[in-house]
């Protein structure tokens, strides 16, 4: 049994990911194509013989676990303009957010939403976004931001700490 962390490990755009060895740092890329869309953990076995567990991501950007307050508003008529429903954000990435909503909601999937919170970062950035529903899990909403700028200065730094 591995003394070691599952690291979990994306996929590149070539279909390989990028393990590190955690007893040495020696570096091997390995091609996952044949694994393509399939969640998996799998043991990779190092030239110094040490053996550790890593667990394929497919997802095309890191996301970040967080606990952030935030609010959303729906993007449609049955909705009053000035209502806003309150969010705690549970992750954050480049491209999308995921939230819990508190209670009984209407939103479905590929519902447009503006969704509204402040990083803790050092500058307590606004981030105001429209976003499409992607997945609803009860009370947990994923949604793909919109008219996302391809560099988003503020939550890219954000990110990265």
């Amino acid at each position: 049994m591995s003394l070691y962390a599952i690291q979990k490990v994306y996929v590149s755009n070539l279909n390989t990911i990028v393990v590190r060895c955690p007893a040495c740092s020696n570096t091997k890329i390995i091609p996952v194509t044949k694994l393509k869309g399939i969640k998996c953990t799998f043991k990779v076995v190092c030239i110094c013989k040490e053996a550790f567990k890593v667990n394929i991501d497919y997802r095309r950007r890191y996301r970040k676990n967080i606990s952030l307050l935030g609010k959303y508003k729906p993007l449609s008529d049955w909705c009053p303009s000035d209502w806003w429903g309150k969010m705690q954000l549970k992750n954050l990435s480049m491209t999308g957010v995921g939230f819990l909503v508190q209670g009984n909601h209407k939103i479905s999937k590929n519902d447009k939403l503006l969704v509204n919170f402040i990083l803790n970062d050092r500058h307590n950035s606004e981030i105001e976004k429209p976003v499409v529903v992607r997945n609803i899990e009860k009370n947990y909403i994923g949604c793909e931001f919109q008219a996302l700028s391809p560099y988003e200065k503020a939550l890219g730094f954000y990110l990265l700490v």
